[in-house]
């Protein structure tokens, strides 16, 4: 059985719409058995978004990697040469990049510092587990105009902290 969804890929996030391919006729059979409650609904408005997706956005969707690549690389380039005792190990297939701070004056908490200080909403490390504690995850999936000005606030606050 194999469950998929444009949710994550072409942004429909909430529109509740996936699509299973049952396979074998066993697992068919099972799924058939289930309750309808058991199954949801159908969503309309996420049934016709997956649809165009699915059909029509593949110059969208190669248009977004690429700017999330240049993204990703921008990151890196900056994080590397304005902030080289924060650590960012380069993401593969996401839009999120996780900075260690814990060579800094910040590491104790630094979400927290940076939104308290700099102004840029982070996701806290601890927040993932444990091993999360002086490290902060950071979506780079924006405009790369805003994507600067985070980078800024962010190597502007570890300067001055």
């Amino acid at each position: 059985m194999t469950v998929t969804a444009a949710s994550k890929s072409f942004s429909l996030g909430g529109l509740s719409c996936a699509v299973g391919f049952l396979g074998a006729e066993k697992v068919a059979e099972g799924i058939g058995a289930l309750p309808p409650h058991m199954l949801g609904g159908v969503n309309a408005l996420g049934a016709h978004a997956t649809l165009a997706a699915w059909t029509g956005g593949e110059e969208w969707l190669l248009g977004t990697v690429e700017t999330l690549r240049a993204n990703r690389d921008h990151l890196l380039e900056r994080i590397s040469a304005e902030l080289p005792e924060v650590i960012v190990g380069r993401p593969e297939a996401t839009y999120l990049a996780w900075l260690d701070f814990r060579a800094t004056s910040i590491a104790d908490d630094p979400a927290k510092h940076l939104l308290e200080r700099g102004l840029v909403g982070l996701s806290a490390g601890p927040e993932f587990g444990l091993a999360g504690k002086g490290f902060a995850r950071l979506n780079f999936a924006t405009h790369p105009e805003i994507l600067d000005e985070i980078l800024d606030r962010i190597v502007r606050t570890v300067r001055e902290a």
